[in-house]
């Protein structure tokens, strides 16, 4: 099968999972199940750009000189809540983030005007509207704010907090349980001997899993013996019938044409469904998926570089997927090589690092 048609397939297969409430604090890198819409202007309220003065339109005041004299009749800082009506004639000064008064027209920077006895020179050609933040200028009232199936990122959070979204509804992070095949496997505390090699691809898994936003569990290693891998399926899949929903299952090795190649004929024992068995890509190319009732199983071989090739193409989407993604697909994009390279077989996908 090609990557396009197996990519496809897994997503026709893969059920959205349960639905949870965060709180806003924990919700970052979460997937949101819902719509979030901006129900309160950003900013609410009209506010000073700049430190400076207050000042009404028309503009009107003693002109010297190109200057207007205005009388400073308040002061106003950010919090305060009692905003007093600006009159044309008068100055208000105030400070960054305060509310502008009713009536203001502008606010004219301090480093530009002249203070003394309660009185203030200020330029006459500063623009209309200019250094206040207008109510609604950053986002309008009905604006999506956040989508269903879209990440949560730090971006979302201002506008989040300003609406007043102290909880969130998100996916649930779904378990990915997965065990490795291989007799000649041994723990990382172990010292292997000839014939044995310490099993790297617990480690490999749990973090592509977390990565992908899933949470890993390590059912353990499993020897080449059909009964003993086809009683592990066996489990997994009474397991994600006790649990409810669908559970993604992965395994690695055991998936060659030797004769301790266990993982497809153990499969199908434990009435499992082959999706297909084989893939047009290079490493990589003897791996499967099946279907059990609640279970989603993929069986990738045991070589790590062909697992690290494999999983953000297949599973990774899966995972995604159950989280309610909608666009779970690796991206693409062009790329103009440096060097020329050999084709040795049209038609199959070949990776590299």
């Amino acid at each position: 099968m090609k990557i396009d048609t197996a990519q496809n397939e897994i997503l026709r297969l893969v059920r959205s999972g349960a639905v949870e409430t965060v709180p806003l604090q924990e919700a970052v890198g979460r997937i949101s199940a819902a719509p979030h819409k901006c129900c309160r202007p950003i900013p609410h309220f009209n506010y000073a750009g700049m430190d400076g003065y207050a000042i009404a339109n028309p503009v009107v005041g003693t002109e010297l000189g190109g200057e207007l004299n205005l009388k400073i009749t308040a002061e106003l800082a950010a919090g305060d809540t009692v905003i007093p009506r600006i009159k044309p004639g008068e100055a208000i000064r105030i400070m960054t983030g305060a509310a502008v008064p009713e009536g203001a027209d502008r606010v004219v920077p301090f480093e530009i005007c002249q203070e003394a006895a309660n009185r203030v020179k200020i330029p006459s050609s500063l623009p209309s509207k200019a250094f206040i933040r207008r109510r609604g200028s950053e986002m309008k009232t009905g604006r999506v704010i956040l989508r269903t199936g879209e990440r949560i990122a730090l971006c979302h959070l201002a506008a989040l907090v300003a609406n007043g979204f102290a909880e969130l509804s998100v996916f649930v992070q779904p378990e990915v349980r997965f065990f490795c095949t291989g007799s000649e496997l041994v723990g990382i505390d172990s010292t292997p001997r000839a014939g044995q090699k310490i099993d790297s691809n617990i480690y490999l898994l749990s973090h592509l899993i977390h990565q992908a936003g899933g949470r890993p569990v390590n059912l353990g290693r499993v020897v080449d013996s059909l009964p003993d891998i086809k009683r592990m399926l066996v489990d997994c899949q009474e397991g994600a019938a006790k649990k409810g929903g669908q559970q993604i299952i992965i395994s690695t090795g055991g998936m060659g044409p030797g004769k301790y190649d266990l993982v497809a004929k153990a499969f199908t024992e434990a009435g499992g469904e082959i999706i297909y068995n084989s893939l047009a890509i290079r490493p990589g190319q003897s791996t499967l998926l099946g279907c059990l009732p609640n279970l989603l199983y993929f069986a990738l071989p045991g070589p790590p570089p062909a697992i690290a090739t494999l999983f953000p193409l297949l599973i990774t989407p899966a995972i995604l997927r159950q989280q309610g993604v909608r666009q779970a697909k690796p991206d693409r994009g062009r790329a103009i090589l440096a060097e020329d390279i050999k084709i040795h077989k049209p038609g199959l996908m070949r990776l590299k690092e």
